[in-house]
């Protein structure tokens, strides 16, 4: 399980990457004002943010069997829980308000912390454990969900001023 969970992570990295450049692409042709290559990359790009969201949130789930607890114990669970939150954060904002430019700013920021942790290869899963006893609680678990939930709401609010223009 462990195993999946990290080849989950690792798939969600690299679509990430392809939905960067699909949103990139989706601007060009938004700039030169051609509408149905404008629509079908927007689709190709958002079905690809779904699609890393989608394994994002397996690696989630997997790891949450495989330990027996949230996975939100240590930093590199943590910043991963984060860019989950404004990934789902995005994928929302993107189905009410149809700007690529938004994929173009979240896509790398929710991709980041895979950057981190999967260029330092012991940062990936050499244990599964909690970090310390202090944190076994629900309290901690309740405490990390709705901090990084709020905190990946308020990057993708901040954001839509200077995109939606």
């Amino acid at each position: 399980m462990v195993e999946l969970s990290s080849n989950l992570l690792l798939a969600a990295f690299f679509i990430y990457i392809f939905a960067t450049i699909a949103f990139s692409i989706t601007i060009y042709y938004e700039n030169s004002k051609s509408v149905n290559k404008t629509k079908r990359w927007g689709r190709i790009s958002f079905g690809l943010a779904c699609a890393g969201f989608l394994a994002q949130l397996g690696y989630f789930v997997t790891s949450w069997i495989a330990a027996g607890h949230a996975p939100v114990s240590n930093m590199f669970e943590y910043t991963t829980f984060l860019g989950l939150t404004i990934l789902f954060a995005f994928l929302i904002l993107y189905l009410i308000y149809k700007k690529p430019v938004l994929g173009i700013f979240s896509m790398p920021v929710g991709n980041c912390d895979h950057c981190l942790c999967i260029s330092i290869p012991k940062l990936s899963y050499s244990f599964i454990t909690w970090l310390t006893n202090l944190l076994a609680s629900y309290s901690c678990d309740n405490h990390c969900y709705w901090s990084r939930n709020s905190w990946g709401w308020i990057y993708c609010r901040f954001n839509l001023p200077h995109t939606c223009r």
